[in-house]
């Protein structure tokens, strides 16, 4: 599959609301409970599109992600995908994408998920993510990244 990121828009502000709800008010409302103003304002305040970048695949928008570059780390806020495109493999080669990045810069990936969303947990553990550390409602994980220097035996 041939996936394109494009750089996001302030007019994606509806766009990113709307897979951010699909993908994640199951588990917001288990947490915290849904309030749809509340989501939507937090959602505005939030958004940056700087920082987020939509994932397209064949022309359709099916999710999007924010991340934060820093010396040694790629820190990802979120990974989004519309439901309609979880548990299709799309992520996994998403991530695939990232990781081959990250082991090319030498980098760490780090990213945090909801306690609630345990099929998120499992997904990263499958990636490789280790369980760094937990908070009430969040678990830190990372990954490694850094390429491993072949050493050929003559």
């Amino acid at each position: 599959m041939v996936f394109t990121f494009r750089p996001a828009k302030y007019s994606d502000l509806e766009l990113t609301y709307r897979l951010k709800k699909d993908g994640l008010e199951n588990y917001i409302e288990k947490i915290w409970g849904w309030d749809e103003k509340i989501q939507v304002n937090l959602h505005e305040n939030n958004f940056d599109p700087k920082k987020t970048e939509i994932i397209q695949l064949k022309n359709n928008e099916i999710g999007y992600w924010t991340k934060r570059v820093f010396n040694s780390e790629i820190y990802i806020e979120n990974l989004i995908l519309g439901k309609k495109f979880q548990n299709d493999g799309f992520g996994t080669e998403i991530m695939n994408l990232l990781i081959k990045e990250a082991e090319k810069e030498k980098k760490l990936i780090g990213l945090r998920v909801l306690k609630e969303n345990k099929r998120a947990k499992k997904f990263y553990e499958n990636l490789g993510f280790e369980q760094i550390s937990e908070s009430e409602n969040h678990y830190e994980m990372k990954k490694k990244c850094l390429q491993q220097s072949t050493v050929v035996k003559k």
